[in-house]
């Protein structure tokens, strides 16, 4: 019988897909103290502790705006490239 294990550690790819947001975004955060910091888990890679990053999540304040329509994009109309 397999079992699937929670993974403990996050790298950054995973962490910003984790909470909705760009790899730069996330970096950001991290600088500003925003955002849980990496730890380090071997002398040359770092990666976030799924734990402080899911009481991150938890803490956000609850938003008063509704989530982008589907689809992506900022809901401004684009000319389309010819």
């Amino acid at each position: 019988m397999k079992q699937d294990v929670k993974p403990v550690y996050l790298d950054r790819e995973a962490v910003a897909r984790f909470v909705s947001l760009s790899e730069p975004s996330v970096q950001k955060l991290v600088r500003e103290k925003k955002f849980p910091q990496p730890r380090l888990i071997s002398a040359h890679r770092v990666a976030w502790l799924i734990s402080e990053v899911e009481e991150w999540a938890r803490e956000r304040p609850v938003a008063s705006l509704l989530p982008p329509p589907s689809g992506g994009g900022s809901g401004r109309n684009r000319k389309a490239k010819v």
